[in-house]
């Protein structure tokens, strides 16, 4: 068995910079914390909760797609090697990972100044130009810092190569990059591997990160020089490192000929999901690969891809003829809902089963602080006093989307208008939208199923335990009453979208277990 731990985000929240007044550790903001999908200072703890429960069930191997670190900070990649290494002498696991973009900064690294919670609870600015540690490093050092993590041949390993060949020198596994208007050329690193571990099992480590100069006056010394990995993704990949597709396929035909079990992963999508997205309403959907790009990596006969960065339980299917693809978005550590992949596969099969991590001893610890900055900036109190009610990580979690929805996501994604709307009882929406009051949700405000609607179409069935049980027969009934609804415009027509959609995944959510 293989456990997928994708995108812990891990953070060393016990480092101080020199000369910290905080006389803790140095916690990331809590209105950060608040303002985003995903966790900041929790990663310390669910991470360590994962692997305990990777540990009880006996699995050796465990893979990260990517966003080892919340950004690649050297003080935090520091602490991941540290806890990492412990469970790798006591219980013998074997790591292996990609880069993710909030990993690596392309081949020079960046800075970082990030806010911190003061010791009187107001945050303090640090950047890493006061404090080295603090910095990003590029691909060459990270890749040394991390070369336990498969980037790198090992004597265990019984087969270990590059889309260049055998070797593991990084002076033999690069590619040149050119800026669109051919003013600005680099050498860029690919850190993606095949390696054997055990015995029957190839796992496909695929680098999906492209660092493309910028045109015109770029400094290529500093990281300002050059386009973010998230622009282009595998799009980018497939244009300025074709080879790597040749190299997909060709693993793929030997892995069947010697009868090996192939697991492919990336950080990046390779499909496209039919399921809802927040970027489908804000209009810029780029979670995953195009059209053509899929239609390509298909036809290497992969079959089946591993992916992160999106942080939701989904599955995004591409066939044409004969032709499949099927790429397994994976949860994360940080994010709603909390958990994490594990996978039996076999040459011809693949079981895929999701695991919540509800449990992150030590985490509960981190409100005490949050309460100090909520005491010097009043419009955090109903924040901290709804995340201090938690029961359990989980449930924690599920309360800090809701928060995050409220506070950030709704108007970030869904615009102005809609987030005007939120306070609009749901029977009033439905007035609005020529529909009736439905039974078992006269009590909601659009909030509450937007932010159900965030749950769903993050979690799936994961979803569902943080989720009144009586709400989702009406979520599924209001579905179908809107489903042939039509005229609506701006904000009302992504109120109707976002309704019928929320029936439909109300009434079938996404599995949390499945074979491939």
């Amino acid at each position: 068995m293989v456990a997928m731990l994708p995108d812990p985000h891990f953070r060393d929240i016990t480092y101080r910079t020199p000369g910290w007044a905080g006389g803790e550790g140095m916690l990331r903001s809590f209105k950060d914390t608040i303002s985003q999908s995903r966790i900041l200072n929790e990663s310390y703890f669910s991470l360590r909760g994962a692997l305990d429960d990777v540990v009880e069930r006996g699995i050796r191997i465990v893979v990260m797609p990517g966003d080892l670190t919340e950004d690649g900070q050297i003080a935090d990649i520091e602490a991941f090697i540290a806890l990492t290494e412990h469970y790798r002498r006591k219980h013998g696991l074997m790591f292996f990972a990609t880069f993710g973009n909030h990993d690596a900064y392309g081949m020079t690294g960046r800075h970082r100044t990030k806010s911190y919670i003061g010791a009187d609870g107001v945050p303090v600015a640090v950047a890493s130009k006061d404090d080295a540690r603090l910095f990003t490093p590029g691909y060459a050092e990270m890749m040394e810092r991390l070369r336990d993590f498969g980037f790198f041949r090992q004597d265990a390993f019984l087969h270990w190569e590059t889309p260049f060949g055998d070797s593991d020198a990084l002076a033999e596994r690069t590619y040149a990059l050119a800026s669109q208007d051919q003013r600005n050329h680099c050498e860029a690193i690919d850190s993606s591997y095949l390696v054997e571990p055990v015995e029957g099992l190839w796992l496909l480590a695929l680098d999906s990160n492209v660092y493309l100069p910028r045109d015109g006056q770029a400094d290529l010394r500093d990281s300002s020089g050059y386009i973010d990995s998230k622009t282009g993704k595998w799009d980018s990949v497939v244009r300025h490192r074709p080879n790597i597709v040749d190299w997909i396929a060709d693993v793929r035909r030997r892995a069947s000929a010697q009868g090996k079990a192939l697991l492919a992963f990336s950080h990046y999508a390779m499909v496209a999901t039919d399921d809802p997205r927040p970027g489908q309403y804000a209009e810029v959907d780029d979670e995953a690969a195009g059209g053509e790009t899929t239609a390509l990596l298909a036809r290497t006969g992969i079959g089946v891809h591993f992916s992160g960065h999106s942080h939701v339980c989904n599955i995004g299917r591409w066939t044409d003829g004969e032709v499949s693809l099927t790429d397994v978005a994976l949860p994360a550590l940080c994010s709603f809902p909390p958990a994490y992949r594990v996978l039996r596969a076999e040459p011809d099969t693949i079981e895929v089963t999701t695991v919540p991590v509800g449990q992150a001893a030590g985490s509960e610890s981190l409100m005490g602080a949050y309460r100090r900055e909520a005491e010097s900036t009043p419009d955090l109190a109903e924040a901290a006093s709804i995340l201090a009610g938690s029961a359990d990580f989980g449930d924690f979690m599920g309360r800090q989307l809701g928060v995050a929805v409220q506070r950030v996501l709704a108007e970030k994604h869904f615009g102005p208008e809609f987030f005007a709307l939120l306070p609009v009882p749901l029977d009033e929406c439905l007035r609005e939208l020529g529909g009736e009051a439905v039974p078992g949700l006269s009590d909601l405000r659009l909030i509450d199923a937007l932010t159900d609607w965030y749950r769903l179409s993050r979690g799936g069935e994961m979803a569902l335990p943080h989720i009144p049980a009586a709400r989702l027969p009406g979520y599924a009934e209001l579905g179908r009453r809107l489903a042939d609804g039509e005229g609506e415009t701006g904000a009302w027509r992504n109120v109707h979208r976002m309704l019928v959609q929320l029936g439909r995944m109300a009434g079938a959510p996404y599995a949390s277990a499945f074979t491939l």
